[in-house]
């Protein structure tokens, strides 16, 4: 832990030092910019009264050298927000290893009541586990990771690619953060990439084809030719204005076109920037592991890349976006026909890429949520890959912790479950730790299947479904009561089981909602029926009488405890597993302790 608290101290320090030198030159450039501006539009004016022409050639010039000044403070304002932003993103890493993951999205919008399992698992919401996971700086990889800990991988070669490729991430510390810090750079908004992919999908219908490609060639030409009589000249700049009014008028005619088209490209813009940025990194990269090598083939079109692809749309957006000024905008059109080229510079790139956006975005997704098990796996080191494997008994596991518990002072257990149709019951007091230890089962599952480490010194676990009954609730809005939203649960259960799927199953005190007679006999009865479909799990009871199964299925069943020892004075828990069945229950000691009763 200290030595993962010095590197993030050593680097915020190091992009904090960095930030700062780059606002020191970025106020120099400010400086000499506004100084270039005064001095070439002083010399311009003395420069048009000697003659047109040098006023025309001084206000080239200048306006090349302003222009060239303001991309190069543009430039220094990206690397200052990129450090700025490489700063925070170490401060937010040295809160959370003091286990503040406040500064991530919770993934709420993810959480699912009715789902298999991330209700009670608390896969999603504050302190959860996809908030401890979560390093992405796209929303399409924020969806990615929450799919991976939603719907569980159940190959094992996919299983064993994705975590050679966490491997490899995790040792590359400098480029999964800029990865991250270019990603948060530009904030987004549910539905930013689809607008994208809804626009590559629309063509473009402003520029008939056959009179646009003699417009755009014919019209600049006419414009500079008369340019040039003017400084020979041969014509005069009353007629020189005159000539620049046809190619003007032109541009008039598609002006509403084009501005309803800039409207919607301009708001595309942000993430177009990002994206290009993103995918040039994945592009440059070397990567070794045959899962990464893959992604990165994914985003070549024909020799073609697709960082420099989506950046070239940038630019032509960047381009359409000159105009917005009046001055800047006349000049270019009357010139250029701006307007016109830049639509059929749209036109182009529309057809060309149109099938590619998709994969290119997946590729971004997949990208970002590996890195950020690569960041969860550089936090964790203590924690092990898991061994997936069809075969083998369907958990076996040494020193199984919850993942969100502080590893110094976190008591872990072994645990071990051989076949489908194998139970282990497990009894305990109120407080000693089965709802925890369900809950680190439960949890250390879903991460081995998304392709995470897990927090164990051992973990070889066959992939299955998994399903979970901890946490189940009444609803006043569905007309449920807690006992029937519990029924509903078990039904699901046995449904998914009906599939023939092979499934875990994790349960915490079946039918609480009855008495302890009606509940005792249930219980019973739906475990009898479970075994015989095959199933696996854990099942955590109070009721001891559940433990009588194991004597009645020898070799399915087999009971464990979380035990207590009671004192005058106090209670005691070791939180360690062990063979039997519970022997101390603590309810009513406490409550006289508590001077609830006497």
């Amino acid at each position: 832990m200290e030595d993962l608290v010095t590197v993030y101290q050593n680097r915020v320090v190091q992009f904090s030092q960095a930030a700062k030198e780059l606002r020191k030159q970025t106020n120099w450039v400010v400086l000499l910019r506004t100084m270039v501006f005064l001095l070439g539009a002083t010399g311009a004016f003395f420069a048009f009264k000697a003659g047109v022409q040098w006023g025309i050639l001084t206000l080239v010039l200048f306006l090349g050298t302003f222009l060239w000044m303001v991309r190069f403070h543009l430039s220094l304002k990206k690397r200052y927000n990129h450090m700025q932003q490489l700063v925070q993103i170490n401060k937010a890493e040295l809160a959370a290893l003091q286990g503040d993951v406040s500064a991530y999205r919770n993934g709420d919008v993810y959480r699912d009541v009715d789902h298999p399992f991330l209700h009670d698992l608390d896969i999603f919401g504050d302190e959860s586990i996809f908030q401890t996971l979560n390093r992405t700086g796209t929303l399409v990889g924020e969806k990615q990771l929450a799919a991976w800990l939603t719907i569980l991988e159940r190959d094992d070669e996919t299983i064993l690619s994705r975590q050679a490729a966490v491997r490899e991430l995790k040792k590359l510390l400098d480029w999964r953060q800029d990865f991250q810090a270019y990603g948060e750079a530009s904030a987004e908004i549910e539905g930013d990439s689809q607008k994208v992919i809804d626009w590559v999908n629309t063509p473009i219908d402003i520029l008939p084809t056959s009179i646009g490609k003699v417009l755009l060639y014919i019209l600049p030409l006419f414009s500079f030719a008369s340019l040039a009589l003017t400084i020979f000249g041969v014509i005069t700049e009353m007629q020189l204005l005159l000539a620049l009014l046809l190619p003007l008028i032109i541009v008039g005619l598609f002006v509403k076109r084009v501005n309803k088209q800039q409207a919607v490209v301009s708001n595309m813009q942000a993430i177009i920037q990002k994206y290009a940025r993103l995918l040039m990194m994945i592009e440059e990269q070397k990567f070794e592991e045959q899962y990464l090598i893959t992604l990165q083939e994914s985003v070549k079109t024909e020799g073609k890349t697709a960082g420099e692809s989506i950046r070239k749309l940038g630019g032509i957006i960047n381009a359409l976006e000159n105009r917005a000024n009046v001055f800047v905008g006349l000049g270019l059109n009357a010139f250029l026909v701006w307007d016109l080229w830049c639509i059929h510079r749209l036109q182009n790139w529309q057809k060309e890429f149109k099938g590619d956006l998709h994969r290119w975005f997946d590729a971004i997704a997949e990208v970002d949520a590996v890195c950020s098990l690569a960041a969860f796996h550089f936090n964790h080191p203590g924690f092990v890959f898991p061994v997936p494997n069809d075969q083998s008994p369907v958990l076996t596991g040494v020193a199984i912790g919850h993942p969100l518990l502080v590893e110094k002072g976190r008591v872990d257990n072994d645990f071990q479950l051989q076949e489908q149709g194998c139970f282990t019951i497990i009894t305990g007091a109120n407080m000693a730790g089965k709802s925890t230890f369900l809950r680190a089962i439960g949890v250390n599952m879903v991460l081995a299947m998304a392709g995470a480490p897990v927090a164990a010194k051992k973990f070889e676990f066959r992939p299955v479904q998994l399903y979970t009954s901890m946490r189940t609730t009444d609803s006043l809005q569905k007309n449920e009561s807690y006992f029937h939203s519990e029924l509903i649960r078990l039904k699901a259960i046995v449904k998914q089981l009906e599939k023939g799927e092979s499934t875990f199953i994790i349960l915490d005190e079946i039918l609480k909602g009855t008495n302890s007679k009606d509940k005792a006999t249930g219980s019973k009865a739906f475990v009898k029926k479970i075994i015989g479909m095959q199933a696996a799990g854990i099942i955590a009871t109070h009721d001891l009488s559940l433990c009588e199964l194991a004597s009645e299925f020898e070799g399915n069943i087999r009971n464990q405890c979380f035990e207590v020892t009671l004192t005058s004075n106090d209670v005691l828990f070791d939180y360690l597993l062990k063979d039997g069945v519970c022997k101390n229950m603590n309810a009513t000691f406490l409550m006289k302790k508590m001077g609830i009763t006497t």
